[in-house]
């Protein structure tokens, strides 16, 4: 990679890493609100109107929780000067990435083959908060404000249910106070319904044990017969640390489109020292990570009807 991403890289990682440090698990808070990933708090391009995906979600909500801006949605230096605008002065740009892949034609002893390869590049872009394009965030604000209200409880509930039946994942309910993904078996134990209880950070039972099914389902799509992720790493080791970072991810974003509340797992505060060591180590995990997490959310997704939530496309 050249120089410049490698800076850009660096920047983020040593964005997250201290995050990670500081914060504990509060770092993950951006990611844990039931509406996080709605369709108003989702980063957006202000042009395209599309979503941001993958490691630019998860990128983009951090900067935005932190800076506490009053828009979800970005746009490129041009962009804004396209719309009439202009960026704030002293206001700094975030940097976003795009891969992209290239192929060219090369000849070998008289043989002709295709070299194929993917790359990286990071570009900048101002959240509409930062330029003084203030009709267009207050605009936001009013469709933020004339939503539609949440569906209740039970509807959101029964939604989840059929989401998860859509997956067809066998789910037993042999160990009570154990929930766990067994690789080697292909199963989900999670403790029976009644054993539950909403506690502080849930509205019911219900939504405190669809929460933790999601992030077991997020491992169970690591499954070779489906996205066949590196598995055998045994516990505490690098490999198992990042598994965990995935399933913690996808399971947020599961839960933000489902609309329930999510919060850290049991064993995310265990987590966060051999995150933010392997990040430090090597800044490309951190993507890899996220993307590992929309590709599980993808998946999913694919095994609904038509009438459930759509995969967000990726804006520009």
């Amino acid at each position: 990679m050249s120089t410049y991403t490698n800076d850009k890289l660096q920047i983020i990682a040593d964005t997250i890493t201290t995050a990670m440090d500081k914060k504990g698990v509060e770092w993950f808070k951006p990611f844990t609100n039931k509406s996080a990933f709605t369709r108003y708090n989702m980063p957006s391009n202000v042009v395209s109107g599309a979503n941001y995906s993958g490691f630019n979600s998860f990128w983009l909500q951090m900067v935005n929780s932190a800076a506490g801006y009053d828009s979800v949605q970005w746009a490129t230096f041009k962009q804004i000067q396209g719309l009439g605008g202009r960026v704030l002065k002293g206001e700094k740009a975030t940097p976003v990435c795009y891969y992209g892949s290239h192929s060219k034609k090369v000849e070998i002893d008289g043989e002709e083959f295709t070299d194929a390869y993917r790359f990286l590049k990071f570009y900048n872009v101002f959240n509409l908060s930062q330029t003084n394009l203030t009709s267009l965030v207050q605009d936001e604000q009013l469709l933020k404000d004339n939503a539609a209200p949440s569906k209740p409880l039970i509807e959101r509930i029964n939604s989840v249910d059929t989401f998860v039946s859509n997956l067809n994942a066998d789910i037993r309910h042999k160990q009570a106070g154990e929930c766990y993904y067994s690789p080697t078996k292909d199963y989900i134990n999670m403790s029976p319904l009644d054993s539950w209880s909403a506690g502080d950070n849930y509205e019911s039972k219900e939504e405190a044990y669809y929460a933790v099914l999601l992030h077991e389902l997020a491992h169970w799509t690591g499954h070779e017969k489906r996205l066949n992720r590196e598995k055998g790493n045994p516990f505490g080791s690098e490999g198992y640390a990042f598994e965990e970072l995935i399933a913690e991810y996808s399971s947020a974003f599961l839960c933000g489109i489902l609309n329930i509340s999510k919060v850290p797992s049991d064993n995310h505060a265990a987590y966060i020292s051999n995150w933010s060591r392997a990040i430090k180590k090597d800044p490309k995990k951190l993507l890899k990570a996220i993307a590992a997490a929309q590709k599980v959310v993808n998946f999913m997704q694919d095994k609904q009807a038509i009438t459930q939530p759509k995969k967000v496309k990726e804006a520009a």
